[in-house]
């Protein structure tokens, strides 16, 4: 047994051992750190969300510092870039601050409940989705779908990674992601 697969057991007894209220020889170290870890890096907010071979420099350096038993977000939590791929230019990155935001805009109409109960997906194609892409066409959706890949691709290699070298378990986020 490697070391990364020991190291993963004993998390995984922690947990489950914290969980029925065992005592533990140890505290279970959770990270919920998110936008932090690229503070923390050195890195710019907008660097590292938008390059996901930053973001991987950003959570494994972020790991091999501090340690932690477990992760909820393996910079997986903010996909902007299949938003952008798809025309939506709402974001706002403050590389100073190191927050994010979007325009804060209502695309749906108060009146629209209805049409939502009545047929959900016909909604979201016909009225939410246009309000919110309004220059969606099929080359965008082409894009959104290769960065979805890419996405996806970073979310299982870094999973995999930590899970590998680390012998850390998946989160509940990192699990449902990858």
């Amino acid at each position: 047994m490697t070391d990364a697969e020991k190291k993963f057991q004993e998390r995984i007894r922690l947990y489950k051992d914290t969980v029925r209220h065992k005592k533990t020889d140890r505290v279970l170290n959770i990270s919920i750190f998110i936008t932090w870890m690229i503070y923390d890096s050195g890195y710019k907010l907008s660097e590292a969300l938008t390059d996901y071979s930053i973001m991987e420099k950003v959570v494994s350096g972020f790991h091999e510092k501090y340690q932690f038993d477990w992760y909820m977000d393996l910079g997986m939590r903010n996909p902007v870039r299949i938003a952008q791929a798809a025309g939506y230019t709402d974001y706002i990155f403050n590389d100073e601050t190191y927050a994010i935001n979007f325009k804060d805009v209502a695309h749906m109409e108060p009146d629209e409940y209805d049409d939502l109960r009545e047929n959900y997906y016909k909604y979201m194609w016909t009225k939410l989705l246009p309000r919110k892409f309004p220059n969606l066409n099929k080359e965008l959706m082409l894009k959104a779908a290769v960065e979805m890949m890419q996405f996806g691709q970073y979310s299982m290699g870094i999973t995999k990674k930590f899970r590998e070298e680390y012998g850390i378990p998946q989160s509940f986020i990192t699990s449902t992601m990858a």
